[in-house]
């Protein structure tokens, strides 16, 4: 089986053939899991017959018509949010058919060529008499403009290759990527149609990875060619992008020109000519967005065990913002096993050593975590470190930590100019702001994963309520207490933390939760509750969300952001029947709400990182 591989099948009105090549990647050793088909038909009068004729366990998403690469980059979006990211992303569209064993032969080609990026197939096509569509590209070194390899050549040529062999381009309709590449760069979606995948493989050439063709794997596919439109419009997009002014404006004229004359020769007539004429007129997009100008995020993590998922989360959201992004991780006391003083000294060491690396002006550095509180604004400020921003979690913590004092908030606003604080929320802007202190507070919000796959096997037959994390003294007890016994013949109440109180009608499980049985209990549950009277954010609801699990918790705060403030699962936090009501809910029809929220969350998050990027 190919445990490593994820595959994203681009669908668009090809209802008899979609079908196919999901069986055919499942036979082929892609896990059910692993495969996404990316429908943007936008005809959604035929969405349950598409459902009907894919595998079960394959994902299945609509999205509008945006083209080839967007769908690609929404696998991409999709698989990022996964706890374990796959090594390669096989993209396939929806007309392809690949022959014994192909899979698997790319798989070994880039697996054995540590410096390729992506490997492609000899592409076949014909009905009755087959022929060879492409054995991969190269760029005409007059016109600059791509061309096939062996095009419409009989099969017998195959023979007389069989090693992966470098081209410089390979054709979009089956490919496989190196994930960490492909996840970095994404595929430039400008184009629309066609000669993206072109722009892509030349940017990986550029970047000195390699682009394979390999002979052994065979794949069919049927292909009209490309639209008269798309021809003149995208042989002048991807001229400006990769070619010289002179011929970015003489080369695409002389190409339709011969179009035209190759179709009077075939007594076609003029009847394209109208559609190359509009393509050479478009007016063509912005200039594709390469990863070097949209900067780079540089993230500090101070608590690398406790902050690793969140450092993922944000990372994952970074980066679909076209942003690369570099991790500096530290690992706290009590994971490493050393001493406190070790571990700050580490910390003091990664920022004295950022003062004298200055990064570029469109880069920007994120402390995920104030070691020590208030303070870390002041050190940040008086190393004179540019670009900085601090995330913190708990303005006002509900546990004693060292630097969140007065002295210390008012010592850290003397350096407030030099240094941005980011905060999950505005009850955690309002508390940064109570002292009048003038902080620069950027509110953005709390990151997120994309949903993992629906798979309702790991829920149980009776209902599971569950309160994760550890005891602070703003959890409300009482609230729990009374829904226990409002609720009881209805679901199993349990409470998995450290530091808990014996609570009647709950099962309370002492001890620490590490991140694997936390995914495996947010995953069993039918409701997580946040039972807080007082907070600022809450990871615990984001993971929930991530699970695809509904979380019920207090109207008066952070939570209202996250799935709107008129959703039943949230609670007037002084009203007995408001928990229950808003649990009930939960446990019936949450899951379809925390879906929902979970998308939109994300897709703020999109929005708002990117903007604050720029």
């Amino acid at each position: 089986m190919l445990t490593h591989v994820a595959a994203v099948v681009v669908h668009h009105r090809s209802y008899e053939s979609v079908g196919g090549v999901v069986d055919a990647l499942l036979a082929q050793g892609v896990l059910g899991q692993n495969i996404i088909v990316v429908d943007n038909s936008e005809e959604p009068e035929r969405q349950v017959a598409l459902r009907a004729v894919i595998n079960a366990g394959v994902t299945l998403n609509f999205t509008p018509n945006n083209g080839y690469a967007a769908a690609v980059n929404h696998a991409i979006l999709h698989f990022s949010g996964r706890p374990e990211a796959p090594e390669y992303l096989l993209v396939s569209t929806h007309e392809t058919k690949p022959g014994q064993d192909a899979v698997a032969h790319l798989y070994q080609a880039l697996d054995q060529n540590p410096q390729a990026a992506v490997a492609g197939p000899t592409l076949i096509s014909g009905i009755e008499e087959k022929y060879v569509w492409s054995t991969g590209g190269y760029i005409d070194r007059l016109t600059g403009v791509p061309a096939h390899y062996d095009h419409r050549s009989p099969l017998e040529i195959l023979e007389n290759y069989s090693a992966p062999t470098p081209r410089e381009w390979l054709d979009g309709a089956f490919l496989m990527y190196r994930w960490q590449e492909i996840c970095e760069r994404k595929v430039p979606e400008n184009y629309f149609l066609y000669m993206e995948e072109t722009d892509l493989h030349l940017t990986l050439g550029k970047a000195g990875l390699g682009v394979l063709w390999v002979p052994a794997a065979k794949v069919w596919q049927e292909s009209g060619g490309i639209p008269a439109y798309y021809f003149a419009r995208n042989i002048r997009l991807l001229l400006r992008e990769h070619s010289d002014m002179t011929r970015a404006k003489i080369v695409p004229p002389l190409m339709v020109a011969r179009k035209v004359v190759a179709d009077l020769a075939r007594r076609r007539g003029f009847s394209m000519a109208r559609e190359y004429m509009r393509g050479l007129a478009a007016p063509l997009p912005a200039s594709s967005w390469k990863l070097e100008g949209r900067g780079q995020a540089y993230v500090i993590n101070p608590l690398g065990a406790a902050l690793l998922h969140y450092e993922n989360e944000l990372s994952s959201v970074l980066r679909e913002t076209g942003h690369k992004v570099s991790s500096m991780r530290l690992l706290e006391p009590s994971a490493s096993g050393k001493h406190r003083v070790r571990w700050l000294f580490n910390y003091l060491s990664v920022l004295i050593r950022m003062r004298f690396s200055m990064r570029a002006n469109n880069s920007r550095t994120i402390i995920l975590w104030p070691v020590l509180g208030y303070l870390d604004v002041a050190i940040v400020g008086l190393l004179g470190l540019r670009n900085v921003s601090v995330v913190l979690h708990d303005p006002v913590p509900l546990v004693r930590s060292v630097g969140y004092s007065d002295q210390a908030r008012r010592f850290a606003a003397f350096f407030r100019k030099n240094v941005r604080i980011i905060a999950h929320s505005r009850t955690a802007r309002e508390a940064i702001d109570g002292a009048d202190l003038n902080f620069m507070v950027d509110v953005l919000p709390h990151p997120i994963l994309d949903t993992a796959p629906e798979n309702h096997a790991g829920r149980l037959a009776k209902p599971i309520v569950r309160v994760l994390g550890q005891y602070k003294a703003d959890r409300d007890i009482e609230a729990l207490r009374a829904l226990v016994d409002d609720l009881s013949e209805t679901a199993t109440f349990e409470v998995h933390g450290r530091g808990w109180p014996a609570i009647s009608g709950w099962k309370v499980v002492e001890g620490f939760v590490d991140e694997a049985r936390l995914d495996e209990l947010l995953a069993e549950s039918s409701a997580v509750l946040i039972p807080y009277k007082r907070f600022f954010q809450s990871g615990i609801a984001v993971r929930a969300l991530e699970a695809g699990t509904p979380f019920v918790g207090p109207k008066d705060s952070v939570l209202a952001e996250m799935v709107g403030k008129d959703s039943a699962l949230l609670v007037d936090a002084d009203s007995r029947s408001s928990w229950k009501l808003a649990t009930e809910f939960a446990i019936s029809e949450g899951h379809k709400e925390a879906r929902r929220a979970a998308q939109c969350w994300r897709e703020t998050n999109i929005r708002e990182w990117s903007n604050w990027m720029r």
